[in-house]
């Protein structure tokens, strides 16, 4: 029982500051979102590679032409 309460008392901590936060992170007016990144514990992704981005054109030439060699 006393575990149950404390994980809903530090839940509801959590909870009511992460909103505290996110009214507080509004963009200054004339700023415009240009990239986001996606963070996991084994690599950091850029979600958007379309042509013009940055790992797009560090990829162009970088496809498979074949088969790939097999390990041993």
């Amino acid at each position: 029982m006393q575990k149950s309460l404390l994980a809903s008392v530090v839940a509801g901590a959590v909870l009511l500051s992460t909103a505290a936060q996110a009214e507080e992170q509004t963009a200054p007016q004339g700023y415009q979102l240009q990239q986001v990144l996606i963070m996991s514990r084994h690599n950091l992704r850029a979600p958007l590679a379309n042509n013009g981005s940055v790992l797009e054109q560090s990829r162009r030439n970088h496809g498979r032409s074949g088969m790939c060699p097999a390990v041993s």
